[in-house]
């Protein structure tokens, strides 16, 4: 099914000026089959992701190219062109029919029914997104099966648009939590909650009741399939009844691409590898630390990964997904092993117990076939060699057995994958032992202004205030060094949403100008200088209306 994509997206793309966005390619070849499908079959091919995996099939071999959210012809599928431009479209042979459910629902008359109001999928929503950063699809799909025994009848019959009640108004539902700043799109169709959306849930999840939504009405078609109240919502992948756990993995990983900026993607995944699964028979060395100035996102970085991989929104003490944190009291052994009082007994006494990193490496070596992530975060606040010890071996020789103090061996299996995150302004990368540094791949993220005209692409302002951000980060680069720019997430707090200018001051004179104080302790005059341009630039910038 997928191969029937090639000849379309190449010559959407053609006529396109041979780049374009995603959406902007789907909504041409859609032109093209207009009279030959129904709206519900071209439903089913956006609901299968059949364009998008065609894309990412054709970037493989070289046919496409093209920055984050832009696809491109290169030079290869310019020349397919040049050579298939005269092939007819034709509709493949093997189009997704139609369930006579789904037929009756084109064909049948509108009429109203009973739903419920869209605010009933509001604390659901938040339910699933405080389990962590999830997808727009397989949030609404998940949102569609936790309700799928409490929902009207109403809500599984199919809007003149082609979706379900459901998926309208889970979709408005999002809309609005945004508009109420308790979620935030964090990029490329990707939502979190945000600590609004947190208290918001702590007080409402306990005494939130469905039966409270009812009395509204919708305009609607037809019956989608029995017991089938998501049916018209996209899934994660277009196969992922006969995916493997492996597989599930990789798959979950490719997601990520659209997550990240595109050269920070393809440094993790030549260094860590998702590609080769769990356990090559080469066993790798898969350990990243990713560094930069504060607020670029470090740990949401690393989070997205351990979630991806290891298949979990939450780190625990015995899951696939663990978190330390490295701090000046931290020791050897708090992370591989030490003595520890034994409160089972009623005498004080001491027994060799192991740390988190042995633990969970005997957890990855008893599970060969699926990925384990430890994030380390801020591992440079403590003392790395002298923490992992004779484990700097382990780390770079997976599969070796290495003697550890207290007795015993440690074997760091080809399945973890270990992530640290440093902050540069605090210890430069320069610093750092020189053991430690080859046995880690280091990874830059700078800031990204344009994540957050992303964010808040529909404030009035949000160029001019972009701009007056550049200039900061300029300013502190040429005086400080790059370590001691802004990065994005400061920008990015929906507390302070910058469709609101005053917003911009308060995180000046609440986060940016307290940090300037530290950064310039010793340099008062560089400190003045600042106040002074951050004033001049923020006078360019409209209030707006009193």
């Amino acid at each position: 099914m997928i191969g029937a994509w090639v000849h379309p997206i190449v010559k959407a793309l053609t006529e396109l000026g041979g780049e374009s966005r995603p959406l902007a390619v789907e909504e041409r070849i859609y032109h093209y089959y207009k009279g030959k499908l129904r709206p519900q079959q071209w439903a089913h091919v956006i609901k299968k992701k059949y364009v998008r995996w065609t894309r990412n099939e054709l970037r493989k071999v070289g046919v496409l190219g093209g920055e984050k959210g832009h696809w491109a012809l290169t030079e290869l599928g310019q020349r397919y062109w040049r050579k298939h431009q005269h092939n007819p479209l034709e509709v493949p042979t093997d189009w997704p029919s139609l369930s006579d459910a789904e037929t009756g629902a084109l064909d049948a008359p509108q009429e109203t029914v009973e739903v419920m109001r869209p605010e009933a999928y509001q604390i659901p929503l938040l339910r699933r997104l405080a389990h962590g950063v999830q997808l727009k699809p397989q949030l609404l799909t998940g949102v569609a099966e936790d309700l799928k025994k409490d929902l009207l009848p109403g809500d599984q019959r199919i809007v003149p648009q082609g979706m379900t009640v459901v998926a309208d108004r889970a979709a408005w539902a999002i809309s609005a939590l945004k508009r109420n700043g308790e979620a935030t799109n964090i990029g490329h169709g990707a939502w979190e909650i945000t600590d609004v959306g947190r208290a918001r849930l702590r007080r409402e999840d306990k005494t939130w009741s469905i039966e409270e939504f009812r009395g509204s009405r919708a305009t609607v078609r037809g019956m989608v399939a029995p017991n089938s109240p998501a049916s018209s919502l996209p899934d994660a992948t277009p196969e992922d009844a006969d995916i493997e756990d492996d597989e599930w993995d990789i798959l979950q990983w490719t997601n990520c691409e659209g997550m990240l900026n595109r050269q920070v993607y393809a440094a993790i995944s030549d260094r860590i590898r998702p590609d080769v699964g769990p356990t090559p028979q080469v066993p790798l060395a898969r350990n990243i630390i990713f560094y930069g100035p504060p607020g670029t996102g470090k740990t949401y970085t690393a989070r997205l990964i351990a979630q991806a991989l290891a298949g979990e929104s939450t780190p625990s003490e015995d899951g696939r997904y663990r978190l330390v944190q490295f701090h000046p009291g931290y020791t050897y052994e708090d992370f591989i092993q030490g003595l520890r009082p034994d409160t089972g007994e009623p005498n004080l006494r001491y027994c060799i117990k192991p740390g988190p990193f042995v633990q969970i490496c005997k957890a990855a070596q008893e599970d060969p076939d699926r990925f384990y992530v430890l994030v380390i975060d801020e591992i440079n606040r403590g003392e790395p060699s002298r923490i992992f010890g004779e484990a700097l071996f382990a780390l770079e020789y997976r599969g070796r057995p290495v003697s550890i103090l207290g007795g015993g061996t440690l074997i760091v299996p080809a399945n973890l994958v270990v992530i640290g995150t440093m902050n540069s302004v605090d210890r430069s990368v320069a610093l750092m032992d020189y053991a430690l540094r080859r046995r880690f791949g280091f990874v830059y993220l700078a800031p990204d202004l344009g994540v957050v005209r992303e964010e808040w692409a529909e404030a009035p302002q949000i160029g001019k205030m972009v701009e007056i951000i550049q200039r900061l980060n300029d300013w502190l680069r040429q005086r400080l060094g790059a370590e001691h720019m802004l990065g994005h997430s400061f920008f990015l707090n929906p507390a302070y949403p910058l469709d609101v200018v005053e917003n911009l001051h308060k995180i000046w004179r609440l986060d940016i100008e307290p940090l300037l104080g530290e950064y310039l302790f010793h340099d008062s005059d560089g400190l003045q200088a600042i106040r002074k341009l951050w004033a001049q630039w923020a006078e360019t910038v409209d209030p707006g209306p009193a």
